[in-house]
């Protein structure tokens, strides 16, 4: 055999040998089919763009997307998401452990980022960067918002616009759980009028009744994490304000409105501890120590006698009938 054609038929053998078959892209008239896991890859710096005509939908298939990482699930970014509208979900129930959950956005934090540190699952940030004055607009970083259909014509136990909650499942302890905290600063050199941590707006502005309207409702707790009526609450306030002692005029409370009422059902302490009890007298009632500026009111609780509760500085002396047993509270 003559020795050119024979070095022909041996490279063509090795090229044979070694050749990989390559996937491939099919261009038709309606679809890009592959063949194999491909990639298009148009240079360094060059923009990949993915046009429809009269801005059609781009569809993917069943499986997942995945940006700058191979993904996990349906939509996998690596990096921030930034955009100009809203982000819907598709309406599907998922089964939680305690509530049926119609789209949730779901963050486990396994590694611990350091004592002193803050995390937010969640993090939204909305900066206001006007050129110009805007007096009228009301700029809110986050605006959540539940209402019926005015077709609806059935009842509901509750609509919430935002329900928060905190849970402690584990056996750590947790120094202040909390389940709404809201913070307002001035941390520029503007001037802000009414600088409010929260604010709480009722009104019924439909043809319907409202039959009771609470600015703020706090209700009962429940106690009963080691069974059923089991006291392990130490100390429970319904409403706890610290001194405010910052600003030229300062109140803990104020109630406006001259002419509005204010109750109170149960004990009211001013200034200490409600100093309230019974005594006897002629002994026991002569001196009881209460403090300064007390306000007291002593019953007979024998019959319908006279009564006189007397503060001199921080003491309380009761005259009235003989030896009777009197009741006294002091305020």
């Amino acid at each position: 055999m003559n020795k050119k054609i024979l070095s022909i038929l041996v490279f063509s053998l090795v090229i044979l040998g070694a050749t990989k078959a390559l996937a491939s892209l099919t261009f038709s008239s309606t679809a890009i089919t592959g063949t194999a896991a491909s990639t298009i890859d148009v240079g360094a710096g060059n923009a990949l763009s993915l046009q429809t005509t009269n801005n059609g939908n781009i569809i993917t298939g069943s499986g997942n997307v995945g940006v700058g990482i191979t993904p996990t699930s349906k939509l996998h970014v690596a990096g921030d998401i930034q955009g100009n509208a809203l982000l819907l979900g598709n309406g599907k129930d998922l089964n939680h452990s305690v509530y049926n959950v119609r789209n949730q956005l779901i963050d486990t934090v396994t590694a611990p980022l350091g004592d002193g540190s803050y995390y937010d699952n969640l993090g939204i940030v909305a900066f206001a960067n006007f050129t110009v004055s805007q007096p009228s607009m009301a700029f809110n970083g986050i605006d959540l918002y539940s209402a019926t259909d005015s077709a609806y014509v059935g009842n509901l136990n509750q609509i919430n616009g935002v329900a928060s909650g905190t849970d402690h499942l584990g056996s750590g302890t947790i120094t202040s759980l909390k389940s709404i905290v809201g913070s307002a600063h001035n941390s520029g050199v503007g001037i802000v009028t009414n600088l409010k941590g929260g604010e709480f707006v009722y009104a019924n502005l439909g043809s319907g009744n409202a039959t009771n309207a609470y600015g703020i409702f706090v209700e009962s707790p429940s106690n009963d994490g080691n069974g059923v009526n089991t006291n392990n609450i130490t100390n429970a306030y319904g409403l706890y304000i610290q001194d405010q002692n910052k600003g030229t005029n300062k109140w803990n409370i104020y109630s406006a409105g001259a002419t509005s009422k204010n109750t109170l059902e149960g004990s009211l302490s001013v200034g200490s501890a409600l100093n309230k009890g019974t005594c006897v007298l002629g002994t026991s009632c002569a001196s009881i120590t209460v403090a300064t500026g007390a306000i007291c009111t002593a019953t007979d609780t024998t019959g319908i006698f006279a009564t006189r509760a007397v503060v001199s500085g921080t003491t309380l002396t009761i005259t009235g009938n003989a030896t009777d047993t009197i009741a006294y509270t002091c305020l």
